[in-house]
């Protein structure tokens, strides 16, 4: 288990870019990571991968999340999907934004 103590916050506000989402640290552990990406319209992360387990949940907005080349999910508030590592990913906002939270985790057995 993880000493809380021991975890790395931060509540600044994020500066706003026109290429890329803002980006907030919420919390860094041993154990993981979690952020939140706040995306302005139209904004998006181009095609990458996590050697971790990442974990997605929209907080608001709406967005579409790309698997690989041709999988599309559409994210709305309250959808969480999870990702296995090494899964390329792409995510964009649509007019109203998109607010989310990730969380990248060590696979639980350390072996995938």
């Amino acid at each position: 288990m993880t000493d809380p103590l021991a975890s790395k916050t931060c509540d600044l506000p994020a500066a706003r870019s026109p290429d890329r989402p803002a980006v907030v640290d919420l919390v860094t552990t041993p154990d993981g990571r979690t952020f939140r990406l706040l995306f302005q319209a139209r904004q998006a992360l181009p095609l990458h991968q996590n050697p971790e387990r990442v974990v997605i949940a929209t907080d608001s907005g709406s967005g579409t999340l790309r698997l690989g080349e041709s999988e599309l999910r559409r994210l709305t508030a309250g959808v969480v999907v999870q990702l296995e590592p090494q899964t390329p990913h792409a995510v964009e906002a649509d007019d109203d934004g998109l607010e989310l939270t990730v969380t990248i985790a060590p696979s639980c057995c350390r072996m995938c």
